[in-house]
């Protein structure tokens, strides 16, 4: 495919989502304003009962889930840009972060659906792959996602940031783990997250960091165990030498040597 066909294509994409924008957000926009006009000239009769039984139809959207009424969001400052302002928006955005917008709004959910989202990205198993399903973080180089087997339900929106497993404590020490990126990686036996960079040398269940402060608590332990040796020692030197007579402090004094 040529440039010129891959910029004619790109402009088919943007075409159609501008086109599935238009229908969504005008249409929702021409029928609240139908209402409004509905409300400001009413009318008498059998007219009058036909406008009330449409009013809470027009406002209101049936949700899936309980089959109950909920008012649709109209005070969104993102619907009342222009649909190709709109368009632009969304293109310089990330699945994760449409998906988000999608979760802020009934109405922005149900507009920004599946055949929209695949018009916006048309690679959108890459997108999917690269996208963490908990925090929705995007990470193009995928070295920060764990990797999720084909076989789950969530594939391929099934891999998972660092931060998320360990926040919920996902992570056990000892254990290899496989990366987006066909990686495997080791737990530092210190902090608990995963060295993916930076390893200490020879010694790559522990980060650089995490093991000069492993090395650093060992040292402390070490002077600890002396110091309380010589104070032993000193300790059991002054009793043999000041109560050498005494029954009660010399015979402790002999078995604790």
């Amino acid at each position: 495919m040529g440039t010129g066909d891959a910029e004619t294509w790109v402009e088919m994409i943007s075409v159609r989502a501008l086109d599935h924008l238009r229908q969504h957000f005008c249409g929702e926009t021409v029928r609240i304003s139908d209402d409004n006009n509905t409300k400001a000239a009413p009318a008498s009769g059998d007219e009058e009962d036909i406008q009330n039984k449409a009013a809470p139809q027009l406002i209101h959207k049936q949700a899936k889930e309980d089959n109950s009424l909920k008012p649709v969001n109209i005070e969104n400052e993102l619907l009342r840009l222009p649909a190709e302002i709109q368009l632009i928006i969304l293109q310089h955005l990330t699945f994760g972060e449409v998906e988000s917008l999608r979760r802020t709004c009934r109405l922005l959910r149900y507009t920004i659906n599946k055949p929209f989202i695949r018009e916006v990205f048309p690679s959108i198993k890459l997108e999917l792959l690269s996208t963490c399903f908990r925090c929705l973080r995007y990470d193009a180089a995928r070295d920060h996602l764990i990797h999720a087997d084909e076989s789950d339900a969530r594939y391929p929106l099934a891999n998972e940031c660092l931060d998320c497993v360990s926040s919920r404590g996902g992570f056990v020490v000892g254990r290899m783990y496989t990366l987006a990126t066909s990686a495997t990686v080791c737990i530092c036996r210190y902090c608990g997250f995963p060295v993916t960079s930076d390893a200490a040398w020879k010694e790559y269940e522990f980060h650089r960091v995490c093991y000069r402060r492993y090395r650093m608590i060992l040292l402390y332990y070490f002077l600890v165990g002396c110091a309380q040796s010589t104070i032993t020692v000193a300790a059991a030197s002054l009793c043999w030498k000041y109560y050498k007579k005494e029954k009660l402090v010399l015979g402790p004094t002999v078995v604790s040597e």
